[in-house]
């Protein structure tokens, strides 16, 4: 049996919400960035030939997706509770962590076929009543696309594909306070484009399960939320401009961090943990 580790053996970071006998966590790689060239299991090297040609085929198609390419800061992350993350995005930082993207794709491609879903049950019943994938912007930095709107209901409501541990919490402990403030950014979104919205709705789905784990949470739209979380965007663009970080890189070490276990999924993460550098133009080590 393999002896669970209390830290992970390349970012030293705890591993809170591993799977039992893990040694590291599944966004950290010995040897840099994520690689598919390394053994799994009893393939041989034709296997492991077109294992690596398929990768890198859907390698290429997530990294030049339009999700992957959005410029404009997107309703997702203006809720993002780490400050030195978002103000990453708002200063235009390119990022430096790579991981294995699969889940992304998963989720996307769910997405994906829930729009066509109801974009074709709107087509046949011709009842206008559902609206899929609308670009909103809720704020002028802020923009963009609201998975499902209800006319009837006057509802906004989001898909979130969740793992099995993770709907679980969902049922248990509600939905996260930056999923509601994206909900509310998309509502209020809605709004601006001449759409009524009363109601909010964030509709868990399971990656891995049945249909009948599906699990719904409703609110009244708030758009008290939704302003408090722009306006706090606001105020780190304005503390990015005081302290000069595009002309003083490490001064991004003054931005405030939240570290979490959820650290090596962040775009800006610098693999390896901390290296005695802090936060600089060229990543953030996960740690205040």
């Amino acid at each position: 049996m393999i002896e669970q580790a209390d830290t992970c053996d390349v970012c030293h970071l705890p591993m809170n919400g591993v799977e039992p006998g893990q040694r590291t966590h599944p966004f950290c790689f010995p040897h840099g960035p994520v690689t598919f060239d390394e053994p799994a299991g009893d393939m041989d090297g034709e296997a492991m030939a077109v294992r690596r040609e398929l990768s890198d085929v859907i390698l290429y198609a997530e990294t030049n997706s339009e999700r992957s390419q959005q410029v404009a800061i997107g309703p997702s992350e203006v809720g993002e509770p780490c400050d030195r993350r978002l103000g990453y995005r708002i200063a235009g930082i390119e990022p430096v962590n790579e991981w294995d993207p699969w889940p992304a794709v998963v989720g996307t491609s769910i997405h994906t076929w829930l729009g066509d879903a109801f974009t074709a049950y709107e087509k046949f019943t011709n009842v206008g009543r559902y609206l899929t994938e609308a670009v909103v912007e809720p704020d002028d930095m802020v923009t963009g696309h609201s998975d499902l709107y209800d006319a009837e209901r006057r509802m906004v409501i989001d898909w979130k594909t969740v793992s099995t541990k993770n709907l679980a919490k969902f049922k248990e402990e509600g939905p996260s306070e930056s999923y509601v403030i994206q909900v509310n950014l998309y509502a209020m979104g809605q709004i601006k484009a001449g759409r009524p919205v009363d109601k909010v709705c964030l509709v868990a789905l399971p990656r891995a399960g049945w249909l009948s784990g599906m699990y719904v949470w409703i609110d009244d739209y708030d758009p008290d939320i939704a302003q408090q979380a722009l306006d706090r965007m606001y105020r780190i663009g304005g503390k990015l401009l005081d302290l000069d970080v595009i002309s003083h890189p490490h001064r991004w070490a003054q931005v405030k961090a939240t570290p979490s276990r959820l650290c090596g999924w962040c775009p800006f993460y610098r693999q390896g943990g901390d290296d005695g550098r802090g936060a600089d133009a060229d990543g953030c080590p996960g740690l205040a």
